[in-house]
């Protein structure tokens, strides 16, 4: 079973890909190291509700091809009891990145994996909904460079990794593993339910 709203989509590789290879790069102020920004994804996807199961805090939603997913929603949401089947769930999902190829400061070192959140509830006088607003500053080790490929394996604090590509070559010869990169990214999903009878 999957769970809704509080879990964001798993955007680190997409947010790494995108920063150290898309985006535009700087010199990061008062840093000898490159900095890559950018933003890195947005999704803007309108979901059928198909099922709700209020004690279970269930719901199958159905996406525009025509795929269906029961998820479970988190206790952090308050209105679950006023969605109903038949409503449309409008979800947008951005993120945006910096990413910095430099050896992380000392205090990255002793945290470097840090998170903060913040849920603003639309008001009880509208429909349900709301936004989440998440920062991660992660530091990753670069595991290895394949400049044939044009790639790198990036490995994170918790020990998962991700194969980028990095679309600009001319940095390959400046990376090597192990490498540190810094990366920052914020990231906000704004759920908005437009009940049935009020459907185009």
């Amino acid at each position: 079973m999957k769970t809704l709203i509080l879990r964001l989509l798993p955007a680190f590789a997409l947010v790494l890909a995108s920063a150290c290879s898309e985006a535009p790069r700087e010199k990061a102020p008062g840093s000898a190291g490159v900095r890559a920004r950018g933003e890195a994804a947005r999704l803007r996807v309108v979901l059928a509700v198909e099922g709700l199961d209020l004690d279970q805090r269930q719901i199958t939603l159905r996406s525009p091809g025509g795929g269906k997913g029961t998820y479970t929603v988190s206790p952090a949401v308050r209105r679950l009891s006023e969605v109903h089947v038949g409503d449309v769930l409008l979800a947008d999902y951005r993120v945006a990145a910096v990413a910095e190829l430099r050896a992380p400061t000392a205090e990255e070192e002793a945290a470097p994996l840090v998170l903060a959140e913040m849920i603003d509830r639309r008001p009880s006088d509208r429909s349900p909904g709301g936004t989440l607003a998440r920062t991660v500053r992660v530091v990753t080790t670069i595991d290895s460079v394949n400049a044939a490929a044009g790639t790198l394996a990036l490995k994170g604090p918790l020990n998962g990794e991700v194969t980028v590509q990095v679309d600009d070559p001319s940095i390959l010869p400046a990376l090597k593993a192990g490498q540190n990169i810094v990366v920052t990214f914020d990231e906000t999903l704004t759920l908005e339910v437009e009940p049935g009878d009020k459907k185009q």
